[in-house]
């Protein structure tokens, strides 16, 4: 590349963050990937607003995109930020100077979505985020480790949504519970995406 083409793709590069909404989707992507649904839930603006930002993230090579049918996850481009200045090496932690929710305050915020006054799920989400976040849940609801038998499985299941068998289905696929002929077992965190 050309010092005159890495000169534009710089300065594009930073007139791409010169943009506070722009720094408040770069500071959520450097925790974790996003969809650009969740982004705009998050931040409080319109879907086609975020899709906006992001073209102009991704056209200055700082926001990567991979579909994940029928969603788009973004994902922030670090080595690009590095080069680009040693402040923005930094930008792990920007979301605390520009005051957004951390992961924790997300997650309770979504999960209080999905439980009724009394704590017990009114569904299961099909959204892999909300899902992921509301299995998580369920899971620590049981002890980790302890083998339960099918049918007290189901009662502590019960306890927390009502429709048991789909709720252990699911934790089932997740990885958060393993089957051993007609025990189970609660398993170690696993990872979110």
């Amino acid at each position: 590349m050309s010092p005159t083409e890495t000169t534009d793709r710089t300065a594009a590069a930073f007139k791409a963050l010169g943009e506070p909404t722009r720094l408040r989707i770069l500071a959520l992507l450097a925790r974790r990937p996003h969809y650009g649904e969740e982004l705009a839930g998050i931040l409080g603006l319109r879907p086609a607003t975020v899709s906006h930002h992001l073209g102009l993230l991704r056209s200055a090579v700082l926001v990567h995109a991979r579909r994940d049918s029928p969603y788009v996850l973004y994902h922030l481009d670090f080595d690009r930020l590095t080069r680009l200045a040693e402040q923005l090496v930094e930008i792990r932690g920007l979301h605390r100077q520009l005051d957004l929710p951390s992961e924790a305050e997300l997650s309770a915020q979504l999960l209080a979505e999905f439980l009724d006054q009394e704590g017990q799920l009114r569904e299961l989400p099909t959204e892999r985020r909300s899902r992921t976040v509301v299995l998580r849940w369920a899971a620590q609801q049981l002890e980790t480790g302890r083998l339960y038998p099918e049918r007290e499985l189901r009662l502590a299941l019960l306890q927390i949504f009502g429709r048991p068998d789909e709720l252990r289905q699911a934790l089932l696929q997740a990885g958060w519970l393993q089957r051993s002929g007609l025990v189970y077992r609660r398993l170690e965190e696993v990872e979110i995406t």
